[in-house]
């Protein structure tokens, strides 16, 4: 029993030893009044148990009896300093601080003088009178600071709560330590093992209240990184400065357990909780607010918390940095595609008028230039052997210029009305409908030749994609020479399965390079004797995205290539014409 009670108590001691130590590098570190008092309290009790180890080594003399009589002075003092640690947080009332703080001091005086009585000694009647004002002391303001922090941990996160409570729990179990050591006259081998018990669980609580280690806290905070797991979940799926607000607020009150919070960006105030209106006025000037800040690249973040959260809720502060960091990503990430909306709203904007511009002045140019039209033909008709050679030559210009002007008016009706025009989806089956196109445009250009494989069937507008293919027959017509032959097949999309791929192919002169993107543009022709309006190709790309496709020009070993994707929801089969897996052909020629 001896030896046990000697093992426990030098275990005690090492433990009121490491949390003084703890305590003084605390209040070295942070320097502010909470700190402060801790490092007091701690550290006179940390000093009273290794003065006492080693008053224990050594004989009795009159030195060593004054500085017993000094320890005693202290521990008297310790339920003070204890309170006055408490009251840093939450302070108690100014005149029962003062007159606990004289009532202290007289006992710590009285200590200085009294003689305490030694191992087997009887104890005189003032000794004992002093010792029961000295219990008295510490039974009512010990249990008065763990009740406090036990109140205080209530409204806590759960690590905070938990440390806080810890200390409730070692207040009351180091009352009940000096209770026996105190009052009990006889101190058997029981006795000391149970205040020692008592000492020794008071200091494990102060230890894991003040230091608890990491992996305990980790499994503490678990609801709260649930919480903070839940606010990054919430913050990925916005898309403005306002549902990061709404997705931020009350996951982070929750993660620090805050009376308010406040989210600032760009000098604007997003959203609030639990704030007053001069609170949410100083958090968006960013002027003293009594709340913890976790600067943003453009705001911050203003969390309302007590007093106890800067001291205990180490964890709860850097999870709530954590929340910032997620936040700001957020919040850039919504500035981006709020500017992505803008500049997509102007940009629509700025085409819908051109496309207004443009159907307006064509439209309006459309008239005089017709009847300057009429004019001329029937100056042709009527008057053609009085204007002589080079005056039916000027008039032939003028008309062949109207014929010209008239077809580029036409060409940027046709190209104004795609996509401003919206009819509903025909069934179209490529093949018939490639068929009827190419024996049309043939007649034109003798020199055509159309070979038609297997194609997909589509549901589109039937009118613009006949509009589609007729312009790309007749491009390549144009740039093709006397004889050319142009196939159209589908083929299988490797990069996007279900879409259809149409290849329109022929062996004419071909697009370099630098020019296969520019001859999708307005009035683009690659040579200026070439016929046509320079629309055409453009006439197709705005058909093709109107509808979510595209076209481009392929790279081929020679002649043009044109490649055009239509969308899966536009694709009802895939190529046709297929029997036993053996692709048609048909030929169109003139």
């Amino acid at each position: 029993m001896e030896l046990l009670n000697e093992s426990l108590q030098w275990l005690q001691n090492a433990a009121f030893v490491v949390v003084a130590i703890w305590a003084l590098l605390r209040w070295r570190r942070r320097r502010d009044e909470a700190s402060r008092w801790l490092a007091a309290t701690f550290a006179s009790l940390g000093a009273v148990v290794l003065v006492s180890a080693v008053l224990d080594l050594l004989p009795d003399t009159a030195v060593s009896g004054f500085i017993e009589r000094g320890l005693v002075a202290v521990l008297v003092v310790f339920p003070y300093l204890l309170l006055r640690f408490a009251d840093a947080f939450e302070p108690f009332p100014a005149r029962s601080r003062r007159i606990l703080g004289v009532a202290v001091l007289g006992l710590a005086v009285t200590g200085l003088l009294i003689r305490v009585p030694g191992p087997g000694e009887t104890r005189t009647v003032l000794f004992a009178v002093f010792a029961g004002l000295v219990v008295l002391t510490w039974v009512s303001v010990l249990p008065l600071v763990g009740l406090r922090f036990w109140r205080a941990g209530q409204q806590q996160p759960t690590v905070s709560r938990r440390r806080l409570r810890l200390l409730s729990v070692g207040t009351v179990s180091l009352t009940l330590a000096i209770v026996l050591a105190g009052l009990v006259p006889t101190r058997t081998e029981t006795v000391s093992l149970v205040t020692t018990l008592f000492a020794l669980g008071a200091a494990a609580t102060f230890l894991l209240g003040f230091a608890p280690p990491s992996g305990l806290r980790r499994l503490w905070r678990q609801s709260e990184e649930e919480a903070l797991h839940a606010a990054a979940l919430g913050l990925m799926t916005t898309t403005t400065e306002d549902e990061v607000a709404t997705a931020l607020i009350p996951h982070l009150r929750k993660v620090v357990a805050a009376r308010g919070v406040a989210l600032v960006h760009r000098g604007r105030l997003l959203g609030a909780e639990g704030v007053t209106a001069r609170e949410a006025a100083a958090a968006v000037h960013y002027d003293e607010s009594g709340a913890l800040q976790c600067r943003l690249s453009e705001g911050a973040i203003h969390v309302w918390t007590d007093t106890y959260t800067p001291f205990f809720g180490d964890d709860e502060v850097s999870l709530f940095e954590r929340v910032g960091l997620l936040a700001d990503l957020a919040l850039d990430r919504a500035g981006l595609l709020a500017s992505e909306r803008a500049s997509r709203a102007a940009l629509e904007h700025a085409n819908a008028e051109l496309e207004t511009f443009v159907y307006s002045a064509s439209h309006d140019l459309k008239s005089p230039l017709i009847a300057m039209l009429g004019y001329v033909d029937l100056l042709i008709e009527e008057h053609r052997d009085q204007l002589g050679e080079e005056g039916r030559w000027y008039v032939d210009r003028m008309a062949t210029n109207g014929r010209y002007m008239e077809s580029l008016i036409r060409d940027l009706l046709e190209l104004s009305r795609v996509g401003r025009m919206q009819t509903s989806p025909d069934r179209v089956e490529l093949a018939p409908l490639l068929a009827d196109v190419a024996h049309e445009v043939t007649e034109q250009h003798p020199g055509l030749q159309v070979d038609l494989q297997a194609l997909p069937v589509l549901e589109v507008n039937a009118v613009r994609v006949r509009q589609l293919f007729t312009n790309l027959l007749e491009n390549a017509a144009r740039h093709g020479g006397d004889e050319v032959r142009v196939t159209v097949v589908a083929e299988h999309d490797v990069e996007e399965p279900g879409d259809a791929v149409v290849v329109v192919s022929d062996d004419g002169p071909g697009v370099a390079e630098p020019y296969r993107e520019l001859v999708f543009g307005l009035f683009e022709r690659l040579t200026a004797n070439t016929p046509g309006t320079g629309i055409g190709l453009a006439i197709c790309r705005k058909i093709l995205e109107s509808i979510g496709g595209r076209i481009w020009l392929g790279d081929p070993d020679g002649g043009a290539e044109f490649r055009l994707r239509f969308p899966p929801e536009t694709v009802i089969a895939g190529a046709s014409g297929t029997t036993d897996g053996n692709e048609t052909t048909e030929e169109v020629h003139a």
